[in-house]
């Protein structure tokens, strides 16, 4: 598939490309719930909502990290189908120097902030030192976290979706062998949690690293000369070669990384912002119902944690169509962006109807497998009224896809900022205290706040993405 991104029949590629992403999301998910799991199996209510606390403060800026990475799918997808392999590495150079820098960062302020972040989230003090060791020793692993989904989104972006699904199904198996030696054999609780993800993301990273290098020549330095050239020949040649010499090089590097930050910040942004809605949603758990504060957030950490598993494959497969209509612009192939989107809109929607019928139908059975215990089964209308989310984000979700990938990525970031912080909110606090449906009213704000989501990134693919019809070519393809 490294080529074909551009060719062939639109659902056929969407699923060949697509279906890896989805399987890799969901080894994610799986990577991320086992933590709560065994703390819900070996250490109780209060060391499942520690971890499910913890986990989400994790996962708020891992979530940055999976954003950067879907911009640099975007622009390597772009530059791989024009064969403009010169500016590709400079995106991959860019991106590396940028996400490795931010995750040193990240890593110094979980650090140092852990304890002040959980009690601003009125963590129960039952639950604080789990989510405080998680959250604290977590710190180490996001730099590979960071890098690991970098050097995915460059396989992504290279129509090899295939190496990060495999890298993640390994780190998975890890991660549940050394949580089950850490947590229940050497009594290290959060701490050891963390260790095992540590240990995990850097083989994945490792892995992922060495066979990128050895499969494209052109992403190995020692080939850069050699590439340099053949890239030069192939400019000289093109219409719209170069013709100020060093200046305008200069430009294009600080123009690339520009672009890279311009597609990808938005995409981060987007995806923190919406993690940030979930922590704030936590806020208001433990706050409005602090007279049974380790239940209600036990049931709310458990529902988050299940329902990031089961909206992650909504995410991958906006990515993948990203990816694909990026390479289809790259190429002046417009004709095949509107059969891609379709064609993802249908494979989330049946998805969708299929894990929103088995969590309506099986609420309990989901606390169970999830870490929540018996003590949380009398919560199941919260996971029954959630599940309404799983048929209504497709719509939502796959539009944010092709916006993104043909450069806008802004537009599905101030959608989604609005929809997190100024919808999903208030509507929770005036279903559960107003309207007195407790935790009910917080698991019913979530479909509702993505309805709300569909509708206005419909509204703009419908009649607004058409209203810039006098942009030139070049500005059309650089998108």
């Amino acid at each position: 598939m490294s080529a074909n991104l551009s060719l062939g029949i639109p659902l056929k590629t969407l699923l060949i490309y697509g279906l890896p992403f989805i399987a890799t999301s969901l080894f994610i998910a799986i990577f991320n719930i086992t933590d709560t799991w065994v703390m819900g199996r070996f250490g109780g209510t209060a060391g499942s909502a520690g971890a499910g606390i913890g986990g989400q403060i994790v996962y708020l800026f891992s979530n940055l990290g999976i954003g950067l990475s879907a911009g640099c799918t975007i622009l390597v997808a772009k530059y791989f189908a024009k064969k403009n392999y010169k500016s590709l590495r400079k995106s991959v150079l860019s991106a590396l120097i940028f996400m490795v820098s931010l995750a040193l960062l990240l890593s110094l302020i979980m650090f140092i902030f852990s304890k002040p972040a959980l009690n601003l989230l009125r963590t129960p003090k039952s639950a604080m030192t789990v989510a405080e060791n998680y959250v604290k020793f977590s710190a180490f692993s996001l730099f590979f976290v960071f890098l690991f989904n970098l050097l995915a989104g460059i396989s992504r972006g290279l129509g090899n979706s295939l190496l990060p699904m495999w890298a993640m199904l390994g780190a998975c198996i890890v991660n549940l062998g050394l949580d089950l030696i850490f947590v229940p054999v050497l009594k290290l609780g959060g701490a050891g949690l963390a260790l095992a993800s540590l240990i995990a993301w850097g083989l994945a990273s490792i892995f992922a690293f060495l066979y990128l290098i050895k499969k494209y020549a052109f992403l190995n330095p020692k080939n850069r000369t050699k590439l340099n050239n053949a890239d030069s020949n192939r400019a000289k040649s093109s219409e719209n070669s170069t013709k100020s010499g060093e200046t305008n090089k200069n430009s294009k590097k600080s123009g690339i990384f520009k672009e890279f930050l311009k597609v990808s910040a938005p995409i981060a942004l987007l995806n923190f912002f919406a993690s940030l809605s979930f922590i704030l949603l936590t806020f208001m758990v433990n706050f409005l119902f602090k007279n049974n504060a380790v239940s209600a957030s036990a049931t709310h950490s458990v529902a988050i944690r299940y329902n990031g598993f089961a909206m992650l494959p909504y995410r991958a497969m906006a990515t993948a169509i990203a990816g694909i209509v990026s390479a289809c612009l790259a190429v002046n192939k417009k004709n095949r962006i509107k059969p891609t989107l379709l064609s993802g809109l249908g494979l989330c929607l049946a998805y969708g109807l299929v894990v929103g019928g088995i969590t309506f139908a099986f609420p309990e059975f989901i606390f169970k497998i999830f870490g929540g215990g018996k003590d949380l089964s009398s919560h199941s209308l919260y996971l029954r009224l959630m599940s309404l989310d799983y048929i209504i984000l497709p719509l939502a979700v796959c539009a944010y896809g092709a916006v993104e990938g043909k450069g806008k990525s802004w537009i599905s970031m101030v959608i989604n900022l609005t929809v997190s912080l100024a919808v999903r909110l208030p509507v929770a606090y005036l279903f559960a205290k107003t309207f007195n449906l407790g935790l009910s009213g917080i698991g019913l704000a979530i479909p509702v706040a993505s309805l709300f989501g569909a509708i206005a990134v419909w509204i703009y693919m419908l009649f607004c993405s058409h209203s810039n019809k006098k942009r030139t070519k070049q500005d059309a393809l650089s998108v």
